[in-house]
């Protein structure tokens, strides 16, 4: 009898401490959970504080551009936006925005302080070029990489869309594609640009040239045009294109950019052309310029550009970036397939016109 009575006395006590312990977790757990979800909710709001602060940030970089000295008014639409990309005046945007190489446009700082600007570079096949004005800046844009943007990323537009009213203003959307290639037309001129960076944020006309930045306010892209005839889809060019073009200004006041003189096209734009044609990589050569250094070297309509000294290439920005590094005169070893045959052909690089 006494063992049963002490059986049923220990089997209570351990019930009581299983209770006990039980109860002991829960509250812990509980008091867990709270300080987790506390935790938790004031990462998020720091995480958007410092994602506000960035664009707050980011938004300070962007200018006015006009191509007149008398269109920074609200009755005149033909004016763009810039972003300050060095603290030595120099001032990304559109060609389309600014105008070409060696010519005059004019600059509306946030101060409203206006510039005349020169345009030391410009490029039709990526409609992007970089302005100079006699200003030091405390503080320009922070290039980030645009080849780590991924889909679905969230990201953000500054420009000024209307006019001068509406400067700086900031959309959000998210990268809804990569590598794409299109052909427009304005004013009467077509043009063809690739590898472009598609987004959902709303772009309107005064966006052209402004800053498309990722959530640590980072500059990834320049915004350039928007398809009228759909919704929700406007593009931007990359901003790796133009960091080796920067670094020559910086270091030396002037860049002479190199060509090989072909026009060519990668896996992405190949249909646009051919549909016959199956490429996996490498560009495929659509066209020599007459006297070029490629025509010289004995490359061909029809040739596939597979390395440059050794790098191989995927899509034509990746040539074009190359290129953007090296120097007219320099001399560059292409290895192209033709047929079923590879070949290695040494080629001097121009100078673009």
């Amino acid at each position: 009898m006494n063992y049963i009575k002490d059986y049923k006395k220990n089997k209570r006590i351990k019930l009581k401490k299983f209770v006990l312990i039980f109860t002991a977790i829960l509250g812990i757990y509980g008091i867990s959970s709270i300080l987790y979800s506390k935790i938790e909710s004031d990462n998020n709001e720091i995480v958007n504080v410092c994602e506000e602060e960035c664009i707050e940030k980011a938004s300070k970089n962007i200018v006015g551009i006009s191509r007149s000295d008398n269109s920074f008014d609200n009755s005149v639409t033909s004016w763009g936006s810039g972003v300050v990309i060095s603290k030595k005046g120099y001032i990304l945007t559109n060609e389309h925005v600014s105008g070409s190489k060696n010519g005059i446009c004019y600059v509306v700082l946030n101060s409203k302080e206006k510039y005349k600007g020169n345009i030391v570079w410009s490029n039709s096949d990526t409609d992007l070029s970089i302005v100079k004005i006699d200003c030091n800046f405390e503080d320009c844009a922070i290039l980030g990489d645009s080849d780590a943007l991924k889909l679905g990323q969230k990201i953000y537009t500054i420009g000024n869309p209307i006019g001068i009213d509406f400067q700086k203003s900031v959309s959000a959307g998210v990268v809804s594609g990569t590598n794409r290639n299109l052909e427009f037309e304005e004013n009467g001129k077509k043009f063809y640009i690739d590898d472009l960076i598609q987004t959902d944020a709303t772009i309107n006309q005064g966006n052209s040239g402004g800053a498309l930045i990722n959530s640590a306010g980072q500059l990834v892209g320049i915004t350039t045009i928007k398809i009228s005839s759909a919704e929700a889809i406007g593009f931007a060019v990359p901003i790796n294109i133009v960091k080796p073009i920067l670094k020559k200004l910086e270091n030396t006041g002037k860049f002479k950019q190199a060509t090989l003189g072909i026009w060519g096209y990668d896996k992405y734009s190949i249909q646009k052309i051919n549909t016959g044609v199956h490429l996996e990589n490498g560009i495929y050569v659509g066209q020599v310029n007459l006297n070029s250094g490629s025509e010289k070297a004995g490359i061909k309509v029809g040739d596939v550009i597979i390395s440059i000294n050794g790098k191989n290439l995927e899509k034509i920005s990746n040539l074009r970036l190359y290129i953007f590094e090296k120097n007219p005169g320099d001399e560059v070893l292409i290895k192209i397939k033709r047929g079923n045959s590879e070949y290695n052909v040494q080629v001097k690089l121009d100078e673009a016109v």
